[in-house]
């Protein structure tokens, strides 16, 4: 079988097929379009990029109703906090129709006339009014007004009519070929709710009658603000972005959280730790001297935040003053108990709360305080005299939470006075190391890592504060090799467990068949000191055109190919390998260029289920699983021989798995003498590389596979790995591996000995 580059028209055969139907009907009988192109695909026009978003908008009769996003903390910015943790998990799985559907967000139903914007970038809380204070896009695209409509064709990852459903509350849009290289670069392509001077269109529903809920938009549902970016995974040409609204909303008031402190020494500057109903975030937020944040809540509603204690600095009282938006005195009131104060906030009114301490100093000796950022430990002290009458003691500090100081115990305010050694001890970690990053003592800072000397004077009190921070082992790197072309791919890297973080990395490639690394969008961006653990990647291809198309064909982390299900890699950082090489092949192939003209069918509408406009019947975003088998022909071959391997991949559902691939490694050295599959193509070189199509649900496909063992090694391990543009219920069973003993050739036979020359003798 001759080896093509994989197509990903293959996974477009339903559109094109469509497409040509659909035409044939317009020329010979004009009476049955709109019959027929109802129950087609999508068209593409000829000055579209062929990739498109439908943008969801749901009003919610309270926030409890609306999921979260991934990272609930302040940088929500709904009047209230929202209800459950998000629905999608950490699988990567993209927004989508069922998951929105699902209880309780049930409860809330198809808002139409909604209007969405698309932009180059994002400014943070930039509009402010009853509503709150919103995020907004910057330097919107001059296109037609995205406004959501009462119905719209629900379509699937390829952009193709999912028969005649419907989506209420809903609109399609195909995005330019601008806008499509916009959400491949940097910047990327940027979409908030609402219009950047109205963000929740109080033009067009006075009041307001809606106030910002949730926004969420393909792969992006880590934050809780009103902007977020269009990311399409390498295979998927239509996503979802449905912004959530809570009808009838509160009126806004602002809450600031004020800190003062007095008679701190130089160089003493702590942070001091905030709890309470008032953040979102659950570990709360932290404050400096003459800090302050300020909190957009709801109106009529009481809100707590408590003040947590800090060494050496004693509470002095909790100052609170409320006012009105034309600055006279407020109706708000505010009750403290101890270090808490509870606010109940009057609609419009702005509460500004200080919280004031004052600095105690020990008694007297000297106390050792430790600071942390980026994780916690408990870290021990030496304390030597140099001079003097004292005694060597040992103490340990432990920190409980990054950017708060604790103190070391036991107490050293009875140390005597003289001149002492301190040698700090950090805590060994395997999953990274800690770094001494500053030593101050009595606001003078200490060159940072050898012991540092201080001296104890008679009658007064002395301070050390050690400041570490500790760098985890981990990283990952990735690359990109492209076959048929160039571009530019992104990279998101997000880990599936603990810290809810992100980082978008691109790789641009300009030579076809080369590894070219991907590069941190900004420094923040970078993963070179990652926690270990386990971590997912999803590429983004390089924007094509209609007129062709990207798969990835395999994916090889650390050497070893690795399966992936709609272009989602996962990597494990462990102890054992804390360190992670990925590089993404990609093949381009072109395809016939979509008709001059578009062809827009007419409505059809047919009846939305009332009780959940969210969860069709059919799946937007299939769902696959793919299995594979591998067998060799024989348990062991001689060296130089060829082994048969029967390679079998299978799909058990329960939708087809499109743009199959499978990929072979041999983890030795062999030569490849055959390949052939009982459907698709296949290389006959190493790596061998096998484009299988879509496989329906049930359907399997047989790679026979021969190679001419040479490695010198006494067995011989090949590996199967399959994956898929569609996503998967589970990855377990996409690798396969047979493994055959080698043995070294028989020994050649001895030489036969020479035959005499000449005749039998005699004189005849």
């Amino acid at each position: 079988m001759v080896w093509q580059a994989p197509r990903f028209a293959v996974r477009r055969t339903r559109r094109d097929h469509r497409l040509v139907r659909a035409v044939r009907v317009l020329t010979l009988a004009p009476l049955l379009c709109a019959a027929l192109l109802a129950t087609g695909a999508r068209i593409a026009s000829a000055h579209g990029s062929g990739y498109f978003v439908t943008f969801v908008a749901r009003s919610c009769p309270a926030y409890s109703d609306i999921f979260a996003n991934r990272a609930r903390n302040d940088i929500l910015e709904s009047l209230k906090d929202l209800g459950p943790n998000t629905q999608y998990g950490d699988s990567g799985q993209l927004v989508n129709p069922n998951a929105e559907g699902i209880p309780p967000q049930d409860r809330c139903v198809p808002l139409p006339s909604w209007e969405f914007t698309l932009g180059t970038g994002y400014r943070t809380r930039a509009v402010t009014g009853p509503w709150g204070s919103l995020s907004v896009v910057t330097k919107p695209f001059a296109r037609a007004p995205i406004v959501t409509q009462r119905q719209t064709p629900l379509l699937d990852q390829d952009g193709v009519r999912v028969d005649s459903q419907q989506l209420a509350g809903a609109t399609t849009i195909e995005l330019t070929p601008h806008e499509r290289a916009q959400a491949g670069s940097r910047n990327q392509l940027w979409v908030q709710g609402g219009r950047p001077s109205d963000p929740v269109l109080t033009q067009r529903f006075p009041g307001p009658r809606y106030g910002f809920g949730a926004l969420r938009c393909a792969t992006d549902n880590l934050n809780g603000d009103n902007v977020e970016y269009v990311f399409f995974p390498t295979g998927v040409r239509h996503v979802f972005c449905y912004g959530l609204y809570v009808t009838p909303p509160p009126t806004a008031g602002i809450i600031t959280i004020r800190k003062q402190v007095t008679g701190a020494p130089a160089g003493d500057d702590p942070s001091f730790p905030y709890t309470g109903s008032i953040s979102y975030t659950p570990g709360g937020f932290q404050l400096r001297s003459g800090g302050s944040k300020d909190f957009y809540r709801a109106g009529g509603s009481t809100w707590t935040v408590t003040e947590g204690a800090v060494a050496d600095y004693r509470p002095a009282g909790i100052s609170c003053q409320a006012k009105t938006p034309a600055g006279g005195p407020g109706r708000s009131t505010v009750t403290v108990t101890g270090s808490t104060a509870s606010i109940h906030l009057v609609a419009e009114e702005h509460v500004t709360c200080t919280y004031l301490n004052s600095y105690v100093p020990p008694p007297g000796g000297l106390t050792i305080r430790k600071l942390t950022r980026g994780g916690v430990g408990q870290f021990s002290y030496v304390v030597t005299p140099v001079s003097g009458t004292g005694s060597t003691h040992r103490v340990t500090a432990t920190t409980v939470a990054p950017g708060v100081a604790a103190d070391a115990i036991p107490s050293l305010d009875t140390l005597p006075p003289g001149r002492y050694v301190i040698r700090e001890r950090e805590p060994s970690s395997p999953d990274g190391q800690w770094r001494s990053r500053q030593i101050r003592c009595n606001g003078v800072t200490e060159t940072a890592g050898p012991p540092v000397q201080v001296d104890v004077p008679s009658g007064s009190s002395v301070t050390c504060t050690f400041v570490n921070s500790f760098v985890p082992r981990g990283s990952i790197s990735l690359a990109k090799v492209t076959v048929g072309a160039t571009g530019t791919a992104a990279f998101l890297i997000a880990p599936l467990s603990g810290l809810e973080s992100e980082y978008r990395q691109t790789a641009t490639t300009t030579a076809p068949g080369a590894a070219f690394p991907s590069v941190p969008d900004t420094p923040a961006d970078t993963t070179d000191h990652l926690r270990l653990g386990a971590y997912r990647i999803t590429e983004q291809a390089p924007a094509g055109s209609p007129a062709g198309d990207w798969s990835l064909t395999a994916v090889e982390c650390n050497g070893e190919l690795t399966p992936f299900s709609q272009e989602l890699v996962r990597v494990a950082l462990t102890r054992a390998q804390p360190s992670a090489h990925c590089v993404f092949t990609n093949s381009f192939s072109p395809t016939p260029p979509p008709p001059p003209t578009p062809i827009d069918p007419p409505p059809i509408v047919p009846p939305v289920n009332p009780d959940n406009p969210d969860n069709p019947a059919r799946p937007e975003y299939q769902l696959s699983d793919l299995v594979v088998t591998k067998h060799a022909s024989v348990a062991s071959v001689i060296r130089g021989a060829v082994v048969s391997y029967t390679i079998a991949v299978a799909n058990l559902g329960p939708d087809p798995a499109e743009s199959v691939m499978l990929d072979d490694q041999p983890l030795g050295s062999v030569r490849v003498v055959s390949v052939h599959p009982s459907a698709g193509t296949c290389r006959s070189r190493l790596p061998v590389v096998c484009s299988l199509g879509t496989l329906n649900k049930g359907a399997k496909v047989t790679v026979t596979l021969r190679l001419q063992v040479l490695t010198t090694a006494r067995t011989l391990v090949n590996r199967a790995v399959a994956g898929t543009a569609t996503q998967e219920q589970s990855m377990a069973g996409n690798v396969a591996s047979a493994l055959v003993r080698v043995l070294a050739p028989a020994p050649p036979s001895p030489p036969s000995p020479p035959r005499p020359v000449g005749g039998s003798g005699g004189l005849g």
